[in-house]
């Protein structure tokens, strides 16, 4: 589909706004319209109509609030949001159009200022805006106006005789950290996933010059940190991968399972390394002497509250343009896994924790009991 400018937003809502203004006014969402109500910015949506009716940039953004028909339908319709009852986007847009949502208004305040946005945000998200919408804007002026960012730019090599643990210092606030000479450690807030820094253009040489004790993955260039799992994510892990293993053995087969901390460089480049819950390998040529090299044919990630946007969004896209033939998303907190054949269709499907699930990459025949994985992880913090 070739983009037409904002006419394909005014295209799209010729048949499909007063049907859209209506849903929100019920209290429900029931027809298919998100991408082009509540458009997102590039980057976020894999599927061609996503990627048809996302916004390309800043200067797309504001031209869109200043369309005299889609600036005031989209406050129109944020307004009837604020009127709802309801504080739960979930129940309203269901997954993961609410999370759509948040990216949108997170977007068109960032460009316009309007205090309708920030109102949604503050109503249905607690205030918190989209990470990777405000990634792409920072990204986006710093490449237009190089301006010096706050934070120092320091090579990551340390400097011969330098000590690692001397490099960072923390500051006073007990969420951020300030910029020694070993790296761009700058963190978000605890709630959110962390990021180093605003610098992307780290590569694996930078990776591998990290001390060994710090655990990071390297996305695009960008560092994002890892933290300890809790116990019950590392019964999760085990024992997911147990019955992988045990499947495999059985039928002599030629695949690997392994679980974190394993590197994967995804793309075979040297700008994105990250660090898979629990994966399987079937091609042995792709196993180096230190990293797996491209993409693995199954991968499991268990969500965290400080993992889980990067889980569902960001390592999502990753996965599914690097090769990744089935992810599966283990959401512990509300008991439920979200599963993606991308050889099939990019449809997600969502499991409980009571169910067996089939590998598809197995053809349906190893089965993942998550009852057993349920019992594991009993008593265990999540």
């Amino acid at each position: 589909m070739k983009k037409e400018g904002l006419e394909r937003f005014v295209n799209a809502q010729e048949h499909d706004f007063a049907r859209a203004l209506q849903e929100i006014k019920n209290g429900r969402k029931t027809s298919h319209w998100m991408w082009y109500i509540f458009p997102q910015i590039q980057g976020l949506g894999h599927s061609p109509t996503a990627q048809y009716y996302a916004v390309k940039d800043r200067k797309e953004a504001e031209a869109y609030m200043k369309h005299p028909v889609l600036g005031s339908r989209l406050l129109e319709i944020s307004g009837e949001l604020l009127k709802l009852n309801s504080c739960n986007a979930t129940e309203i847009f269901g997954w993961p159009d609410d999370m759509k949502l948040k990216s949108a208004m997170t977007l068109f305040e960032a460009v316009s200022g309007e205090p309708v946005f920030g109102s949604v945000l503050d109503k249905f998200f607690d205030g918190r805006r989209d990470p990777y919408t405000l990634d792409f804007l920072n990204k986006e002026t710093k490449a237009s106006d190089q301006k010096t960012p706050h934070f120092q730019k320091m090579p990551l090599k340390q400097k011969e005789g330098a000590d690692p643990a001397e490099d960072i210092q923390k500051s006073d606030d007990k969420f951020e950290y300030t910029v020694g000479n070993h790296a761009d450690l700058i963190r978000e807030s605890a709630a959110k996933h962390q990021i180093f820094g605003g610098r992307h253009d780290y590569t694996l040489e930078d990776y591998e010059a990290l001390p060994e004790d710090m655990r990071v993955e390297l996305i695009d260039g960008q560092f994002f940190e890892m933290f300890a799992p809790t116990l019950g994510h590392q019964a999760v892990s085990m024992e997911l991968s147990f019955q992988i293993r045990d499947f495999i053995r059985k039928k002599k087969g030629n695949c690997s399972v392994f679980a974190a901390p394993a590197d994967v460089q995804l793309d075979g480049d040297d700008r994105t390394i990250v660090q898979p819950d629990v994966m399987i390998i079937c091609e042995k040529k792709k196993l180096s002497k230190k990293r797996v090299v491209g993409a693995p044919d199954f991968i499991a990630e268990i969500l965290s509250p400080s993992t889980k946007q990067k889980d569902m969004f960001l390592k999502l896209m990753k996965y599914k343009n690097a090769g990744v033939r089935e992810y599966w998303m283990i959401d512990l907190e509300k008991e439920r896994i979200i599963t993606y054949d991308f050889e099939e269709d990019d449809i997600p499907v969502i499991h409980g924790m009571e169910e067996t699930i089939p590998v598809k990459i197995f053809g349906g025949e190893l089965v993942i009991d998550f009852s057993e994985i349920k019992n594991a992880a009993e008593g265990l913090a999540l």
